[in-house]
């Protein structure tokens, strides 16, 4: 006999597997930024961290994206967020699948995202793996990497946008290239990522070349399902020292990757996402350059290719070019202030042209001496006339973000840029017309009609194709500065209640500053319940105290690793409907800053879900579900059931009904996981309750 599986099906309940996934907020720099591009800033200084990303065009947006490399655990030094931004007018549900090395599934998060809305998800706990993301309706999304380790004085920001899943078979990713590929190389060295997107295993061969485009190493692998394998070069001898290059996977699956490359002197730190060969076309753009940039060509086709680089400046005119060929496979750095005919102080943009498909990247050095800062983005052949950037951010910290809007047309593009809050409210629209092939930079740190704290994103939208990148900044805080909890916040895992419910609290303590906070965090035992006894406890092995109704806390809050304290209450009786049900935290950073933050529940009973009338473990994924609806007016008509919280499969919209039999529960071979099954309700008037 199989060994029998834990189910539960509960109200709104999304079920934490092994690790502990939260959903941040993002307010206050530090933690987690993001990969941003460009390279037009006028001047920086020494104490900045700085990373760039390529904007999201429209065709690319996609209901699924991957995270080949996402981590917390400290032995991988560095700390990755998930920013996830809704490019639809109607409301998200998305699913965050967590997957282990081994393609173990260890968490599973479930969350809505109101339209054009944005949010950042962060692992905590130990975890190290990649990440799987689905929405019912398209995202944008990028991995934001900080370190974790409070004593690197490098740069320290890093980021990369997300593979999105392409189903068309003539559209296949089962070869990826990655680059560029250091081994011992002045201090640098990379590190790969390479993620299966399949359902089964994948067998890969990864192929490292030369600048010249010869192989130098081949080695092969196997993925487990959803998996996704670490390549540190620094442990692949056969590449030798000096090593220069790039690297291109094969598989028999669809497969996403990364690459990382940390130089261990400078400080300098970068990270890519893969190329797919069907991604890289005849042209590539770059939207932002200056003469501290280097472009990385690379041929990948089987013949030589003769290629032309067109430099443009802001307004632009055609400044200079560039020619060259790549041998077949072969790769070629251009450094631009090796280049004498570029103008001294050159800021601009530039097009690449083949007559083979070659794809680019920029790399650009913003500082020489350490701790050096360092950003990267890929060029873009994907032109569009609509275009997403997840994070924009603007700070009175000294953190912000620049837009670069490259124009791809012959004739003016007029653009509009639209920023949203992270609930997807406009907060300003701005217009810009925009030369043939010129480049506009928007950066906020002056824009006045943005709040002086702002969080969000931005759509823009021009008559013209236009390529877009971002590029963050983020001063880096003296080791004197005091602590900063404001990006704490708390959770609670149901937000429609009957009496009788168990609601579990979880509030998680972030510190974003260099300096650790002496903290003492009280929290009143919400109104209308009553404490589950000795359901308190801290991450970090502290007592929680409960004295007069109220929980105590006290303990270091260190930057990077947050400290999680949880704890349940049971709803009690004489509620009225609609009733608010607020649990409010107070935290005390020791320095006289205080931080408030507040989860809230409805009183809303009638609605529930139960699995084989409640049993916690069956043997069967076959089962038979009960549900129960509230008496609204008008009456509710239909329902949807679903194991995914998303709603992304299921039954549809069908006629209401207590008893469903013969439901089939998700099933992972003989792994043993919780399952969950959800549903929610409809009205004659379109009205939706639930999930539940």
């Amino acid at each position: 006999m199989k060994p029998k599986s834990y189910v539960r099906g509960t109200m709104a309940i999304a079920v934490v597997l092994a690790t502990i996934i939260t959903v941040l907020s993002f307010v206050g720099a530090g933690l987690s930024q993001f990969d941003t591009y460009t390279v037009g800033a006028a001047s920086h200084t020494d104490y900045q961290d700085e990373a760039e990303y390529n904007a999201w065009a429209g065709v690319e947006i996609t209901t699924a994206v991957y995270l080949p490399f996402t981590n917390s655990d400290p032995a991988w030094d560095w700390l990755t967020t998930a920013v996830i931004q809704n490019t639809s007018t109607e409301t998200t549900n998305i699913t965050l699948r967590y997957f282990d090395l081994n393609g173990v599934e260890t968490a599973v998060l479930n969350d809505t995202l109101p339209p054009m809305g944005s949010r950042v998800y962060t692992p905590t706990g130990v975890f190290s793996g990649s990440l799987m993301i689905t929405g019912t309706h398209p995202l944008a999304v990028i991995a934001n990497e900080s370190p974790i380790n409070t004593s690197w004085s490098g740069d320290g920001l890093m980021s990369y946008r997300g593979i999105g899943s392409i189903s068309s078979p003539s559209m296949s990713v089962s070869t990826i290239n990655l680059l560029p590929i250091y081994r011992e190389y002045n201090g640098w060295n990379s590190f790969l990522a390479v993620q299966n997107m399949g359902d089964i295993e994948a067998y890969i061969v990864l192929q490292f070349y030369d600048l010249a485009g010869s192989v130098v190493h081949t080695q092969n692998d196997a993925l487990p399902a959803h998996s996704a394998h670490w390549y540190d070069v620094a442990d692949i001898p056969a590449l030798g020292a000096n090593f220069f290059g790039r690297a291109i996977v094969h598989a028999d699956m669809p497969i996403a990757g990364v690459v990382h490359t940390v130089n261990s002197i400078t400080g300098e730190t970068v990270a890519h996402n893969n190329r797919r060969l069907q991604q890289v076309d005849y042209e590539n753009y770059l939207p932002r350059l200056n003469d501290a940039s280097t472009i990385a060509l690379y041929n990948l086709a089987q013949a030589q290719a003769t290629v032309l680089i067109n430099f443009y400046d802001d307004t632009g005119v055609n400044t200079t070019y560039y020619a060259t060929s790549l041998n077949a496979n072969g790769t070629e750095f251009v450094i631009l202030s090796a280049l004498p005919a570029l103008p001294a102080g050159f800021q601009g943009s530039a097009v690449v042209s083949s007559d083979q498909p070659v794809g680019a990247l920029v790399n650009t050095s913003w500082t020489t001496v350490p701790p050096a800062t360092f950003t990267g983005y890929s060029g873009v052949n994907q032109t569009d006339t609509v275009s997403y950037v997840p994070f924009v951010r603007k700070s009175t910290d000294g953190t912000t973000t620049q837009l670069n809007i490259q124009n791809a047309g012959i004739t003016d593009a007029n653009v509009t840029i639209t920023y949203y809050d992270e609930n997807g409210q406009i907060m300003f629209v701005e217009n810009a017309t925009i030369p043939p092939y010129a480049s506009a930079n928007f950066d906020q740190a002056a824009n006045v009609s943005l709040p002086s704290e702002f969080t969000g994103s931005a759509m823009v939208s021009s008559s013209k194709s236009v390529v877009v990148s971002g590029f963050i900044s983020q001063e880096r805080q003296p080791t004197d500065a005091p602590p900063d909890l404001s990006s704490s916040y708390q959770t609670v895992n149901l937000t429609n209640v009957e009496s009788g419910d168990i609601l579990t609290y979880t509030l998680v303590l972030r510190n974003s500053a260099a300096v650790s906070a002496t903290a003492v965090l009280t929290n009143p035992i919400p109104t209308h319940t009553t404490y589950v006894a000795n359901s308190a406890h801290a991450s970090d092995g502290h007592l929680v105290t409960l004295s007069g109704n109220q929980l105590h806390w006290s303990g270091q809050v260190i930057s990077g690793t947050p400290t999680i304290i949880q704890f349940a209450a049971k709803v009690a009786t004489g509620l009225t409907v609609g009733d608010p049900i607020t649990n409010d935290a107070t935290l005390n950073d020791g320095a006289g800053n205080i931080t408030e933050f507040t989860a809230v529940s409805l009183y809303n009973p009638g609605y529930g879900l139960s699995i084989n009338n409640g049993d916690l473990y069956t043997d069967n994924p076959s089962v038979n579900l009960s549900l129960s609806w509230g008496a609204e007016s008008p009456p509710i008509e239909f329902m949807q059931i679903s194991n995914d919280g998303g709603f992304g499969t299921g039954t549809g919209w069908i006629a209401v009904a207590d008893i469903y039999t013969g439901w089939a529960m998700t099933t992972y071979g003989d792994v043993q996981l919780p399952r969950t099954v959800y549903a929610k309700f409809r009205n004659a008037n379109g009205v939706q309750f639930g999930p539940v």
